[in-house]
């Protein structure tokens, strides 16, 4: 058996969250929460809370790709299944689930867009990643 490939996760985490901190600050960030009907008060109270946001954000983030080198570990190494694999992933998990929780909370398309462009960017940037890497 191979031995976790720490770096790799490392990088692939805080790739991905720098690529989301390009998604919601110059390139969507406006539009996000113009989207969310944020008020004044609601943009000072996310920034309040932003320290304890930024390190759920990277916890969560090292999960996603720990578990995603860990699949990626039963299959032989080559960068079309890996990219497949990741990419799949978003396509076909994450962005369906973000699709009905945001149906039921009645949340604009555009968030769901917003947001589901973000995910497919996180998986993408992971799954280079790891090719780079040879996982």
């Amino acid at each position: 058996m191979a031995a976790f490939p720490l770096v790799a996760v490392a990088v692939a985490t805080l790739a991905a969250f720098m690529a989301g901190g390009l998604w919601y600050g110059p390139l969507f960030g406006k539009a996000w929460q113009a989207r969310q009907n944020w008020s004044e008060a609601d943009k000072a109270r996310a920034k309040a809370g932003m320290g304890r946001l930024f390190a759920t954000t990277l916890v969560c983030e090292a999960v996603v790709a720990s578990v995603l080198v860990h699949v990626l570990g039963q299959i032989p190494h080559d960068p079309a299944i890996t990219l497949m694999v990741t990419l799949g992933t978003a396509v076909g998990f994450v962005i369906p689930a973000l699709a009905v929780n945001y149906g039921y909370a009645q949340k604009q398309a555009m968030v769901l867009a917003i947001d589901a462009g973000h995910w497919l960017v996180v998986f993408l940037t992971m799954g280079l990643i790891f090719v780079a890497f040879r996982v």
